[in-house]
């Protein structure tokens, strides 16, 4: 399955399909992706098999082929794969692919973690919160490759750019897209949870107000400013630390999410979204919707002056496929505080500060239909196809994958954080 010359693994590539996704995909999210990273890859010669690994047969075929390397696949759920027999020379074949997996949630939610239980000698994941790289080395007990996310958009519907209209021309001048959940049922969760543990949850209790004063601290490290303040012991690698992060990323993350609701819903605007809290200065012309397909969500942004974010894990450096995909398509992004998207040069988004002072003018700006936004919506066309193209992507990260020479220089005593890229 390799180059025996050089070691590097095989070109081909298997796209597992996630079991909770596949059949089970209303929005066809999964379904859209899957297809684009299918089409990003086929072109460059290398071998692509897209496969559900609830068909057992077919997917240790694939598995036992020397004619693929890599097996990649979203979420954390190898290992409940029926891969070969262990110690059968289908077993040895199919662990020694590079598994890359794009992890989504930070390091410590279980989906994320789970892949460190993989069979596979070689495991990469694709971490889309920046923040939590430092964190993610410290519980990194396979040796695992951890690569930051790199943003990339959906090439559908772009066939038709020619028509597109600016941003001051578009027909829906502000729209929210993401699910809400009250985040004092995530607050009500940690004190049932610790209550048995009165110093953990005081530690819990006051990374809360941290995040609340600080809105770009990223939440491992709130709560372990508060665990060296209140000089207490509580490993935050341990299952109960990675349960405590969870809860307290989950309402950080809602936090916000209710304060860019309360404030979209007083404007002209469509807001998308299952669940939402009270609402009782909503606009008259702020339409309330159940969420839409993926397909139908792209084709929106189309005619989307600026579309209103947050990061999608109360983590303050993650980006959500929102934004490459609204840029894409030459919307405005205006985001929650985010400690990654400020860095990103001449790139048409709008990070909003800390307690939010600036979101009304700019809110007011979209509604008025400013011309000066199209300046901002063709810069973030551009930067989007320069930076953002799924083919680069994986191009990028099979090449890190691929080379021997990464894993044989690795450092398993490398102090948290290191950038082995």
């Amino acid at each position: 399955m390799s180059d025996r010359s050089s070691g590097r693994p095989a070109d081909g590539v298997i796209l597992v399909l996630p079991t909770l996704e596949s059949n089970l995909d209303p929005h066809r999210l999964h379904e859209v992706h899957y297809d684009c990273s299918y089409r990003a890859l086929a072109p460059s010669g290398r071998k692509v098999a897209v496969v559900d690994p609830r068909n057992v047969s077919e997917f240790q075929s694939l598995l036992s082929s020397d004619d693929y390397g890599f097996v990649v696949t979203e979420r954390s759920q190898a290992p409940s794969w029926p891969i070969p027999a262990e110690g059968s020379p289908a077993y040895v074949r199919a662990i020694r692919k590079v598994f890359i997996t794009f992890a989504g949630n930070p390091p410590f939610y279980e989906g994320s973690f789970g892949f460190h239980q993989a069979a596979f000698e070689r495991k990469v994941a694709v971490l889309h919160d920046h923040d939590s790289l430092p964190y993610a080395e410290a519980i990194n007990v396979s040796g695992a490759r951890l690569v930051p996310g790199r943003p990339m958009y959906h090439d559908v519907g772009l066939n038709d750019e020619a028509s597109w209209l600016a941003p001051s021309r578009r027909l829906l001048p502000i729209l929210f897209v993401g699910s809400y959940t009250d985040p004092e049922s995530f607050r009500a969760a940690w004190r049932h949870g610790f209550a048995t543990f009165p110093k953990p949850l005081e530690a819990i209790e006051a990374a809360a107000e941290l995040l609340a004063g600080s809105p770009r601290l990223p939440v491992w490290r709130a709560l372990e400013q508060a665990v060296a303040s209140l000089d207490i012991r509580f490993d935050l690698r341990s299952r109960a630390g990675r349960t405590a992060l969870e809860m307290l990323s989950r309402f950080a993350n809602h936090r916000s999410r209710q304060a860019l609701l309360d404030r979209v819903s007083r404007y002209p605007s469509r807001i998308i979204a299952t669940d939402l809290p009270p609402l009782p200065s909503r606009h008259p012309d702020c339409i309330l919707s159940p969420v839409v397909s993926f397909p139908d969500f792209l084709n929106m942004l189309k005619q989307t002056a600026c579309l209103v974010t947050t990061n999608p894990n109360g983590m303050t450096g993650s980006v959500s496929e929102r934004v490459p995909n609204a840029m894409r398509r030459g919307a405005v992004v205006l985001h929650a505080p985010n400690n990654n998207l400020r860095r990103l040069d001449d790139a048409g988004i709008v990070v909003l500060g800390d307690s939010l002072d600036d979101l009304d003018a700019c809110l007011d700006s979209a509604a008025a239909r400013d011309t000066r936004w199209n300046a901002l919506g063709e810069a973030a066309r551009n930067y989007a196809e320069r930076h953002f193209r799924m083919d680069d992507m994986y191009d990028a990260l099979l090449e890190t994958a691929a080379d021997p020479g990464r894993w044989r220089d690795r450092n398993p005593d490398a102090p948290p954080g290191t950038d082995w890229r």
